[in-house]
């Protein structure tokens, strides 16, 4: 397994050398180049690609972006990192080290090096061992069971439950971890869906498609949250929708929920 990795990698090297950009650019089903965006990293061609995080992304703006993601995105895809994994997020931190470090230089100056430095970093994790990663239930620490009300401690009886419930809370915190890099490391060329005009619930709302993008129909009890948005961003990427209009959409959707709240 490590030896086909190492294979798989030192080929997409070698397309690196030759300058052959169209074997590594990683498309969408639309036709679109896809942009790394996940584990603390976007890395896009302007500022308008922007996902809004927070700020709790380093930003990597370059003309060379499809090129720097696609190598991004084959190599974990070569390494079978899963999203949210430990080891995927180490990955990424170094490839983000490397990027950053020349990022304000001239365009077209340090990209060729850095993909190819991204390739090199590759091949060091693939000599790495692969630690099986603990579930995060088993990483938590077993806490004293107390009502988080009172303060007093579960009655003995009902700590079945209150494990129980714990370990659903983490299943769904490492469900929701990192789903633009799940969809941003399954989406590829080779899934292309059927885009004609057509009523399609995405995320949990009803919407229609016309013209490769998905204009949300939003009715009087459907909630829009942070969950939903970040469910459509993941099912109009696996079906190689435009997501502009629709995060525009809900967007004011949520703008307009606030305001009535706060009245």
């Amino acid at each position: 397994m490590k030896q086909d990795q190492k294979t798989q990698l030192l080929k997409l090297g070698a397309a690196l050398e030759k300058g052959e950009e169209h074997k590594i650019v990683v498309k969408a089903p639309s036709g679109d180049p896809m942009f790394f965006r996940a584990s603390g990293l976007q890395v896009i061609p302007s500022e308008d690609q922007e996902l809004d995080t927070g700020g709790s992304c380093v930003l990597v703006i370059n003309s060379e972006a499809a090129l720097l993601s696609g190598v991004i995105i084959r190599c974990l895809r070569v390494l079978g990192l899963e999203a949210g994994g430990e080891r995927a997020k180490k990955v990424v931190k170094e490839m983000t080290e490397r990027l950053v470090r020349e990022r304000g230089q001239a365009a077209g100056a340090w990209e060729g090096q850095a993909a190819k430095d991204l390739v090199t970093i590759a091949l060091k994790w693939s000599e790495k061992p692969a630690q099986k990663e603990r579930p995060v239930t088993q990483q938590l620490g077993e806490d004293i069971p107390t009502d988080p009300f009172t303060g007093e401690p579960i009655p003995e009886e009902l700590v079945p439950h209150w494990r129980m419930a714990k370990r659903r809370a983490a299943r769904h915190k490492r469900e929701e971890e990192d789903t633009l890099l799940q969809f941003t490391m399954e989406t590829s060329a080779e899934e292309k869906k059927d885009t004609k005009n057509c009523w399609v619930v995405v995320g949990g709302l009803q919407g229609v498609i016309a013209a490769e993008s998905w204009y949300p129909v939003v009715g009087p009890d459907d909630q829009v949250d942070e969950k939903v948005i970040r469910k459509v961003v993941k099912g109009l990427a696996r079906r190689g929708l435009k997501p502009e209009l629709a995060m525009t959409v809900l967007a004011n959707i949520r703008c307009r929920d606030a305001h009535k709240n706060a009245k």
